[in-house]
């Protein structure tokens, strides 16, 4: 007879998400949902949803910024996709001026935002607010499951206090950079964040593939006045408008690294003729080997930059291409910090960089209603009298392959004066080639739901206001196409596929079953 074997359950770890631990005396919650709790000071106070943080009492540290009782009411976005910010509760200082004040006095009030509905379009976020019905946001005082919390390193914070020590007398260039997924994006905020309490600060958004400010596929200019509460995804909904953006059309530079430094160098022309006594942060992109590094160099040349961040281990090889006169610091990957305190990705590593990029979309084009693009009201705009023609960035298409090449495809709208003389078609779309980021003003991003050739006219999905579209004067426009995705679910006009509810959508497989495909690759007419 085998022995019989005895199965060993492994206790439960339970994670200490927050300090405060919430008793009769300092936790109440109102019938309307607001939540109230006073902290002692040191104490840390962990939050996942969307909520507005009023500090009533003393003051409490968020995302490299200070808010207390003074501060207007603020508007924290704290999602599973990311590390999850924490409150700490401010200490006196032996400097302070003497208060009778023993604790901090929060109040936690749910805030109905749009983007608590994005699951509706994008099943895979489904759960990223982690709250239950009824409300926006939930404490987190302990978890089983493993939960990022977002706690920078003291020697990120160590530099966050040196850098904004030396804006408050000059004003620095940073260049954020280091590998893939090393939480430059994060760093960038605290530093943002950190750095405003000196006043504004300008922010250039470098990479194409993961932007703070910007949909994917976009660079820009932004002059900053108040901090960053949450992840990219979630600023469409009230950033202000960039000073400058451009159209780069794929998530990297290394499609056209010289269109996109041109783009680079002419957003840094207009940081120094538009904020020309502003601190710059520039956030750059995770390629940094061969052309990458150059482009690097590049941009640290041609900005002037003062101080170079590297996240991650090697910045060995990135610090010698810099020069002379630059302050080199090397910091641990605040990523890797984030996966260790959790003991392991818990919600944030489940989500690509891809799923990232698609998640920035739908906000983008997406900051009221969460309906599909196939369900929205399209703007109709004549061509050639509006639009002077299409840009196909990286492909030489037949100009009779036009509409073929643009519709149901993500465009940057594009003002200009004047292009060169455009490819005219007979009734269809006209090409034109050589659009230069001098030339041309980017005002944001469109899905190109039909063309209709016999009107003339093209109509565009785009999250644009009539007040910003009567801005435009007489300018012209191009649609440039570069290769930005919208997703799939973005395509269906039903709940379910049924032939014909697909206008985007090709058809292809066996007789059992059936592909979709995006139509993204135009064929010569000779080879369709």
């Amino acid at each position: 007879m085998e022995d019989a074997v005895e199965a060993v359950v492994e206790p439960v770890r339970e994670q200490v998400l927050s300090t405060f631990v919430p008793s009769e005396e300092n936790y109440k919650v109102s019938k309307d949902g607001t939540q109230t709790f006073k902290l002692q000071p040191g104490e840390t106070l962990a939050i996942v949803g969307i909520y507005t943080l009023t500090v009533l009492k003393g003051s409490v540290h968020v995302l490299g910024t200070k808010l207390s009782s003074s501060s207007v009411p603020s508007t924290i976005y704290a999602p599973l996709t990311h590390s999850l910010p924490v409150l700490t509760a401010a200490v006196k200082k032996s400097t302070d001026a003497p208060t009778k004040i023993s604790y901090i006095e929060l109040r936690i009030a749910p805030c109905a935002s749009p983007l608590l509905n994005i699951g509706r379009l994008l099943p895979t976020f489904t759960n990223i607010w982690g709250t239950q019905e009824g409300t926006t946001f939930t404490p987190l005082f302990t978890s089983t499951t493993p939960t990022p919390i977002l706690s920078a390193p003291q020697s990120h914070t160590s530099l966050l206090k040196s850098i904004s020590r030396s804006a408050s007398t000059s004003d620095p260039i940073i260049l954020l950079t280091g590998a893939k997924s090393t939480g430059k994006s994060t760093l960038s905020r605290l530093l943002t964040n950190s750095l405003l309490r000196n006043g504004p600060v300008a922010y250039l958004d470098l990479d194409p593939g993961q932007p703070e400010l910007s949909p994917p596929g976009m660079i820009s200019l932004s002059l900053l006045s108040a901090p960053l509460l949450g992840p990219s995804f979630t600023h469409f909904t009230n950033k202000p408008k960039p000073t400058k953006q451009h159209h780069i059309g794929y998530p990297t530079p290394r499609e056209d690294p010289g269109a996109y430094m041109r783009s680079v160098i002419d957003l840094l022309n207009t940081h120094r003729s538009e904020h020309p006594r502003v601190p710059l942060i520039i956030n750059s992109f995770g390629w940094i080997k061969a052309l990458g590094l150059e482009l690097l160099a590049d941009i640290a040349q041609h900005a002037q930059v003062t101080d170079v961040v590297f996240l991650g281990g090697g910045g060995a090889a990135v610090a010698e291409v810099m020069g002379q006169g630059i302050n080199f610091h090397e910091l641990s990957s605040a990523a890797a910090m984030a996966t260790a305190q959790a003991g392991g990705m818990g919600g944030a590593g489940r989500f690509s960089p891809a799923d990232l990029r698609a998640l920035q979309s739908a906000a983008y084009f997406h900051p009221q209603d969460f309906s599909r693009l196939t369900h929205q009201k399209p703007w109709v705009v004549p061509y050639p009298s509006a639009i002077v023609g299409v840009d196909v960035l990286g492909e030489s298409i037949d100009p009779a392959d036009t509409r073929d090449a643009v519709e149901g495809t993500v465009v940057g709208v594009l003002l200009v004066d004047d292009v060169a003389e455009p490819i005219q078609v007979e009734k269809g779309l006209p090409l034109v080639r050589g659009v230069t980021p001098e030339g041309a003003e980017c005002v944001g991003l469109a899905v190109v739901r039909a063309v209709d050739v016999e009107k003339q006219e093209v109509q565009l999905l785009m999250p644009v206001a009539v007040e910003d579209i009567e801005q435009w004067g007489d300018k012209r426009v191009v649609l440039q196409r570069g290769r930005g995705e919208i997703g799939l679910v973005e395509m269906l006009t039903g709940k379910e596929y049924k032939d014909g509810e697909a206008p985007w959508l090709q058809m292809g497989g066996k007789e059992k079953g059936k592909v979709w495909r995006v139509r993204r690759n135009v064929m010569r007419r000779g080879q369709q």
